[in-house]
């Protein structure tokens, strides 16, 4: 190449280097951020989409198999033991908060499952007005002690109705307080246990049941 075009070139190198270098700059400065924002180098926010919360379930009502396998881990042949299915309606009929299971844990409490009865065919031992007296209520079954029917002259409410339509389980039917359910049924005195002490009794005699 002659000597003249070599300088020629080497002037323009010269002249356009530096506007060359800020072209460049301004190029890096600019375009380059874009570029890569565009091509997923700066990560992308994350959108929190919040995650639904589950829906609770209602847990299964227990089944009449449950109650006569309680009834059995307490004791073998029970008198209620024999009235499984009826257990298990009165467990369908209670209001939402309250224990599925008390029925059959009272009917143990209260009488050993109806073993030791103070008056007839009343595993709960509910008192009441009967014959124009205030006594522990005969039933002809233990099936209308539970869940109520004609007895005699009347009609009884059986504990099904004492827990459903008693004023004085208005609170419990409310609250589902266990402490609430005993200071009405069982209430504390000289001749009842405390509170804590029929608490643990109940829980103990619950977790006979697998439920």
């Amino acid at each position: 190449m002659p000597n003249f075009l070599k300088t020629l070139e080497q002037s323009l190198s010269d002249y356009f280097s530096p506007a060359l270098s800020n072209v460049k700059n301004v190029f890096d400065s600019l375009i380059p951020g874009r570029k890569k924002k565009a091509l997923g180098s700066v990560p992308v926010p994350e959108v929190n989409v919040p995650t639904p919360s589950p829906i609770p379930t209602q847990r299964p009502l227990p089944s009449a198999d449950i109650f006569s396998q309680g009834f059995n881990n307490f004791a073998p042949n029970l008198p209620v033991a024999n009235y499984a299915s009826q257990f298990e309606t009165a467990a369908s009929k209670l209001p939402p908060k309250v224990d599925s299971l008390l029925p059959a844990i009272m009917a143990i409490m209260e009488t050993g499952g109806g073993v030791k009865l103070a008056a007839k065919n009343n595993p709960f031992n509910i008192r009441g007005s009967q014959g124009g007296q205030t006594k522990f209520i005969d039933y002809p079954d233990i099936t209308t002690s539970l869940l109520g029917g004609q007895n005699g002259p009347n009609i009884s409410s059986g504990l099904l109705g004492q827990l459903l339509d008693n004023p004085a389980y208005g609170k419990f039917r409310e609250t589902g307080n266990l402490e609430d359910f005993f200071n009405k049924y069982t209430p504390p005195g000289p001749d009842n246990p405390s509170i804590d002490e029929l608490l643990q009794r109940y829980n103990s005699i619950r977790s006979l049941f697998n439920y």
